[in-house]
């Protein structure tokens, strides 16, 4: 089949001459499909970079802990137990007066939060110690906490 094109016969008509309309609309077209595809791939980096859950050394077992308040003033200690995964589950703590305080921890990588009536956050050194900073309705401080020899545990 031929068709005419002004100046110009073709027996193919993907082979016409672009109009200026036609050129405009396939740059547009292009630039979306790059920002879609660039949207894409950000996103996938945000998911697989948010998926690192996993945690470095493996909190589960008991620690001894001691809380401090004005950084060298003991505001509290005793023993804290986690139970559940690696990277969450629930603990309990009791202090020197045998009190019982419950919450639940997550963490990922080396990073450690405690929740419950007062907020811990911190790291771990290496698997037998970490230590943060804490914070309650009235007071604040640094806390550290070394895990107990027969706690030990490896993720591997």
């Amino acid at each position: 089949m031929v068709q005419y094109f002004p100046g110009v016969f073709l027996k193919n008509p993907d082979l016409a001459p672009r109009t200026e309309k036609q050129n405009k609309e396939e740059k547009v077209m292009k630039k979306r499909i790059s920002a879609w595809t660039t949207l894409a791939a950000l996103l996938l980096i945000a998911i697989f970079a948010g998926c690192d859950q996993s945690a470095e050394y493996d909190i589960r077992g008991t620690w001894d802990y001691v809380q401090y308040h004005m950084e060298t003033v003991v505001y509290d200690n005793g023993t804290i137990s986690f139970s559940g995964d690696p990277s969450g589950g629930t603990w309990t703590l009791y202090n020197l007066y045998d009190v019982e305080y419950i919450g639940t921890y997550h963490v990922n990588n080396t990073k450690v939060v405690l929740e419950g009536e007062e907020q811990w956050i911190g790291n771990f050194m290496d698997e037998t110690h970490m230590e943060g900073s804490w914070q309650g309705e009235d007071d604040s401080g640094t806390w550290t906490a070394t895990k107990l020899e027969t706690e030990i545990r490896s993720l591997y």
